[in-house]
């Protein structure tokens, strides 16, 4: 894992997905943007690179600029549960872990070259002291990951697969089937057949 100046990083590209995320998320001005930004560190991550492993807390949450992550488990039988499948403008992070501040059983791993904006916990405290407008970005990131969570327990196979692509299309080339899954809560086959009733372009 690579940190990379913010000068750096600018030069090459700027903030705007970055902002447009954060304008989803609350009710910012230019200025509170700006001051979101001073406080972003700019990560690399190879493909195939942990950004967090088990036993690790988890103490910063990342906008994915660029690449995609897998967010997964693995039980004491050796099972590999994907949880979570990240995409360029989502926010990877172990919720859970993030809240509670304790070690996290799961593993946020790199399935292809990442560019990500890390803002940390700290750093999050010393906004939200400026000002309560900034406690919108855990507020807001709270509710969606609860009502993904909510979704995903009620939803057939079916649903759950027609809502990912609605949302996100692009996992289909980003990550294996298997994985994805793993993440819908069915067996690679099952995910097969309902692929076939809904083929993609």
């Amino acid at each position: 894992m690579i940190e990379i100046s913010n000068k750096s990083y600018s030069a090459a590209m700027n903030f705007n997905n970055f902002h447009c995320s954060l304008r989803i998320l609350g009710r910012f001005s230019d200025v509170e943007l700006k001051k979101i930004e001073s406080y972003v560190k700019v990560i690399s991550l190879n493909k195939g690179a942990f950004l967090l492993r088990e036993g690790h807390i988890c103490q910063s949450i990342h906008f994915v600029e660029k690449g995609s992550l897998r967010h997964y488990h693995i039980d004491e039988s050796g099972l590999d549960t994907t949880l979570n499948l990240f995409i360029e403008t989502d926010w990877a992070f172990d919720y859970q872990g993030f809240l509670s501040q304790e070690p996290i059983t799961s593993c946020l791993q790199a399935s292809e070259d990442c560019l990500l904006l890390e803002l940390n916990l700290y750093d999050l405290h010393k906004l939200i002291k400026e000002s309560d407008s900034f406690f919108q970005i855990m507020r807001v990131l709270k509710m969606k990951v609860e009502t993904q969570i909510t979704d995903h327990l009620k939803q057939s196979s079916r649903d759950k697969y027609l809502n990912l692509i609605s949302k996100k299309p692009q996992v289909i080339e980003k990550f294996q089937l298997k994985h994805i899954a793993s993440y819908l809560g069915i067996t690679p086959e099952t995910l097969s057949r309902v692929r076939q009733n809904f083929p993609q372009n």
